[in-house]
């Protein structure tokens, strides 16, 4: 099975009043095109969708397009997108339900009840192109405080969160590989000062990689914009942006992550850099 990590793609970004829908739009096209060429099963897109909470409406119409071509492009193709914490939740979701719900999963917030998270709500079967599950995402949006769980005192809410999270995950389907996203700024992770907004989650501004288990296969973050692996006990990567969203990014090497899941739930990964259209 093969899945597609990206992230903070920022539709609508202005730099210095120049728009950047050209520059979009080439990644855009090559993106589809790599869903095309790669065979992928999945694509994951880790938040930061839009630039800001209410996006012009030709940044909203590129993303509508884009998702109407990938599925159509690619006949068996499931997109899971993740709310950061430049999107609105709400937004985000607004057209689910015109969507193959089977097909699109959009979680622009987490999902509650009664002001207490609902965590079976985020869990997603990845199936292959016959249509057999090969592993589950769990799609973990940008925590707001009113996402988090009610704890007893000198609790981290963030973790217990995340460990209900991967308890129910590795529950759904057992032994398949499990995959957890995340818009968060975690310890030891490369900031890009100039276009990364500080976010503070449950009380923490860095979050210990030490909240994903070696059971987790792989963790798909969002937030920071250079592409990055983060030291834990399991594979977390973060994606980066496609390009450059100010001078402080001009000589990252751009991205998107290929994972690869064998039949016994080994990974590969592989980075693919993206095209550069504007110097």
């Amino acid at each position: 099975m093969r899945v597609i990590h990206t992230s903070d793609w920022h539709l609508g970004q202005e730099l210095h009043g120049f728009d950047r829908g050209v520059e979009h739009d080439s990644f855009l096209d090559w993106l589809a095109n790599q869903l095309v060429e790669q065979h992928a099963d999945a694509l994951i897109i880790t938040g930061d969708i839009y630039d800001t909470v209410n996006p012009p409406i030709p940044a909203q119409q590129r993303l509508y397009q884009f998702l109407r071509r990938a599925i159509t492009e690619s006949p068996h193709l499931q997109i899971v997108l993740i709310g950061g914490n430049h999107d609105s939740a709400a937004r985000l979701e607004l057209p689910k339900h015109l969507l193959d719900t089977s097909r699109v999963h959009l979680i622009g917030g987490m999902p509650r009840q009664n002001g207490q998270p609902i965590v079976v709500q985020t869990l997603i079967a990845l199936r292959d192109e016959t249509g057999t599950p090969r592993a589950v995402c769990a799609a973990v949006p940008y925590l707001r405080p009113g996402d988090l769980p009610a704890v007893a005192s000198g609790e981290r809410p963030l973790r217990t969160l995340y460990q209900q999270v991967i308890e129910a995950g590795h529950a759904m389907h057992e032994g398949l590989p499990l995959i957890v996203t995340g818009h968060l700024h975690m310890s030891g992770g490369t900031v890009s000062e100039l276009s990364e907004r500080r976010i503070v989650i449950g009380g923490e501004e860095a979050v210990s990689s030490d909240i994903f288990p070696a059971s987790v296969s792989y963790v798909a973050l969002g937030h920071l914009h250079k592409p990055q692996l983060v030291s834990g006990q399991t594979v977390i990567r973060y994606a980066g942006s496609p390009f450059p969203m100010s001078v402080a990014e001009k000589d990252y090497q751009h991205s998107v992550v290929v994972l690869d899941f064998d039949t016994i739930g080994c990974i590969t990964i592989q980075l693919v850099q993206t095209p550069r259209p504007v110097a």
